[in-house]
Order: C-alpha cells, then structure tokens, then sequence
C-alpha cells in the first residue's frame, strides 16, 4: 500500500485533497477485515501514515527498486527528499471537509445472517467474523467447534457462522478458490468425524466468483460425499490436486449466483439439524 499512495493522486487522501475546500463524503463499501479506512481502496478519503521513504524501503527489500521505470524511481527520490509533497497526514485541515460513512463490509454481512437466524428460530453462534488461514485447515477447525457444540445438546437447530477471507497453498494444478476447496475439505472431514446430525455447509464469496470459476463457491451437505464417491470421485487425490471445482461440479454442489456487483470477502453458513433433512441434491443456482 506504500507504494500505491505514493504513486497515485486519489489514493492516501489524495481524493479530499485534490476537492479542498469542497465538502467530500464517502459511501464505503469494505472488503478489508477490521475496515481500516486507509486500507480500503487505499483511503482516497482519509489520511495517510505511510511515506515515500517506506515505499523505497518496500522496492528495496523486495530487491525490485532496479526494474522500476527511471519516472518511478526519480519522483520517490524527489518525494523522499522534499522536492514532492507527501500524502496528506492526519491533522490536515482538507480532512475537516472529508466524511465517510460505512455502507458495508463483512462484518455487517455477518450481523445481517445473524438477525436472519434469529428470525427463522436458529441458535446461532459467530465462530469467527475476521476468519482467516488455509481454508482446508479452517474446514477441520469449524468442523471441530461444530462438534464440540453438539456435545452440549440442541434445543433448536444451530447455525454455525463465519465470515472473512481464507487462502490456499497451491500444491496441484486444479481448478477452484479458497471457498470452494473449503467446502470439499469440510465434507471431507465431517465424513472422517460425522456429525450427529444433518448439515448443510456453505462457503461462498460475496463477490459471486471464487477464483478464476463461475462459481461463488461450494455447499455441501452430509450427503456430498456419497455422491462424489458414486461419481467415482477420489476426493482427497482431488483435494490435493487444489481441483474442488471439478469435485464440486460433479456432485452438484457447486454454488452458482453470477457476479453480484460488489465485494465484502467471503461468508461461511453451517446449519445442523437433528431431524427435519437439510440436505439434497441439485445444483445450487442463485
């Protein structure tokens, strides 16, 4: 991000101060976990720490301070030296101009699945609304907390909640994203260690693409792996492979909605219930 607000006129507050004296109020749509301001489309509005002697810093360690242009490397020098204003900092007057309001983000995403389970009588539980790592390993740790809920019985049925942005360690030469290998991986697990109860597990982006797919992500039930195994389907090979989409696919569970026209990360919804059956087959379109 350094580097970005020192080479951009809007970014780091370039924005409020370039429309100085005008009122400016940003509606801000967040993808960022936590919602740090200056991070989201790197703060156009809000003002900016960072310095061009960071930015040199960041293309020096990373050993790429050589193949920038000679325009780039000269207007971070003058920069660092004084020659070129720094990005407006905290304390600027253009700042008393500049407002913002937060229209969206993962975690009021979060809070609105959380109402709707209230509203349809589930007992519902945040495990994470920052949730982060490998998305196979996340997969075993939801299912983990899933099991360890049932151990303290059911009054009702559960929904167990998520929301943030996982990776994946590319090992294979597959097809897929983080949300769908992290459905694969959690029907995986949940048929090593079954639930006892039904379940339906959806991992999905916000965004309606997970990866370079037309797919949003994958949901899964406790059925899913008896279907992938009917379609002569080696899951963990596949899984391995970083190749959910073609498992998912197979399986019909892949979870269709086309783009959405905007970006809040990613949502995970794991419903469990004892005896009315959540799951079934069918392709899952939005």
């Amino acid at each position: 991000m350094e580097s970005d607000n020192t080479l951009s006129c809007l970014k780091g507050g370039g924005l409020a101060k370039m429309s100085a004296p005008a009122d400016v109020h940003a509606l801000v749509l967040s993808d960022v976990l936590g919602d740090e301001l200056s991070a989201i489309a790197s703060g156009p509005t809000v003002a900016d720490a960072t310095t061009f002697s960071d930015a040199i810093k960041v293309f020096t360690d990373k050993q790429l301070w050589d193949k920038l242009p000679v325009a780039v490397q000269n207007h971070l020098q003058q920069g660092e030296q004084g020659a070129v204003s720094e990005t407006a900092k905290a304390g600027d007057d253009i700042f008393k101009h500049a407002a913002y309001t937060l229209i969206g983000s993962n975690a009021i995403s979060v809070q609105a699945i959380m109402h709707s389970a209230d509203t349809l009588n589930y007992q519902r539980h945040l495990y994470s609304d920052q949730l982060d790592g490998e998305a196979k390993e996340v997969a075993k740790d939801l299912l983990q907390y899933a099991h360890a809920l049932l151990t303290k019985g059911m009054d009702k049925p559960l929904a167990v909640l998520a929301g943030g942005e996982t990776t994946v360690t590319m090992q294979g030469k597959g097809l897929g994203g983080r949300n769908q290998e992290m459905a694969l991986a959690f029907a995986i697990a949940a048929e090593k260690k079954p639930l006892a109860a039904d379940w339906v597990f959806l991992s999905a982006g916000t965004d309606g693409q997970d990866g370079p797919t037309d797919a949003a992500g994958g949901i899964v039930d406790a059925q899913s792996i008896t279907r992938m195994h009917d379609a002569g389907i080696k899951t963990e090979q596949y899984l391995a492979n970083n190749d959910a989409y073609h498992v998912l696919q197979k399986s019909k569970d892949l979870l269709i909605t086309g783009a959405t026209g905007t970006n809040v990360a990613d949502l995970q919804i794991l419903l469990i219930q004892p005896n009315t059956k959540l799951s079934q087959s069918g392709d899952h379109n939005v």
